[in-house]
Formats: structure tokens, C-alpha cells, sequence
């Protein structure tokens, strides 16, 4: 099995019935709130990020990070306010995939369950986790583990 139902998850009710208000938050995002993705040698073109909480990328402390995370999380406060009960809060924010983006095929051994959820979909998105393909809509969530080898795609 390569994807998971989501109401394996029930901690993660609350965002996939609040996915439109997290798409609102999302897009009244501006250049300025976004960040390239760190790890570049994940992916060719352009994928942003805007982190809620994280763990430091390679290159960055604790204390750098922090303040980011805390000034997005105020400034996504609905979205914030859903997620804030997800045990561990491991790696939560916004993904952007611009269109010609392809996140390479990857996985993590010591990973854990990720859960995206659909807030704007374009038709040529989609995601392979362990050879199974599943295309993005919005409000749909996609729940896999990341030991698995996982990409994903905008092609449009």
C-alpha cells in the first residue's frame, strides 16, 4: 500500500475541512512570505515554500528559523490554529509547485507519514509514491509514507 486513507488521521480533520480557508491564506501569500525550497538537489524548477513549523535545513539553526516560522504563523493564523494539534508538528506550511517544477524521486529512511492536501490544483499536477500515480484536486488529501520513493510534478 502506498497511499493511505486520511481518516487513518483523524488529528488531520480539522485542516481537511478547513482547506479552503488555508487556500485563502495561502494565496494572499506574497513573494516576500515565500522561500525557495531549500534542498536544491530535490527538484528542477521552481518550488517555493512557506514553513508553520520546521525543523532547520541544512545550513540553518534553530535560532534562524524561529522567527520565520512564528511571523508565518501569525500571518496564516486559521491555518496555524488547525494544525496546531497535529502530534509533533513535524514539517507544516504551504508547497508551491510552479508550473515546469519536478520534485525528483527521493525518499527518507527514517521518515515519517506526510499528509498534502490540494489547495489549488492545476490541470498536469500530480504526485508518484512507490510507482502508484494519483493526480491533485483541490480539498483531496494524500497521505504516504516517506520511506517510500516519492516525486511530484506540475506540468502545466
Amino acid at each position: 500500500m502506498n497511499f493511505f486513507e486520511p481518516s487513518r488521521f483523524p488529528f488531520l480533520e480539522p485542516i481537511i475541512h478547513g482547506w479552503r480557508a488555508a487556500r485563502d491564506e495561502a494565496l494572499a501569500l506574497g513573494d516576500a512570505d515565500l522561500m525557495p525550497y531549500p534542498i536544491g538537489e530535490f527538484y528542477r524548477g521552481g518550488w517555493k515554500v512557506c514553513g508553520l513549523w520546521s525543523a532547520p535545513y541544512p545550513g540553518q539553526s534553530a535560532g534562524d528559523i524561529a522567527p520565520l516560522l512564528e511571523r508565518n504563523r501569525r500571518r496564516c493564523p486559521r491555518t496555524a490554529a488547525m494544525c496546531s494539534e497535529i502530534p509533533g508538528n513535524g514539517l507544516i506550511g504551504f508547497s508551491i509547485l510552479e508550473p515546469d517544477c519536478e520534485v525528483l524521486p527521493h525518499h527518507h529512511p527514517d521518515g515519517s507519514f506526510i499528509a498534502h492536501i490540494g489547495l489549488v490544483a492545476p490541470d498536469g499536477c500530480g504526485i508518484e509514491v512507490g510507482g502508484e500515480t494519483r493526480q491533485w484536486s483541490e480539498g483531496g488529501c494524500l497521505v504516504f509514507h516517506e520511506t517510500s520513493v516519492h516525486r511530484a510534478w506540475n506540468r502545466g
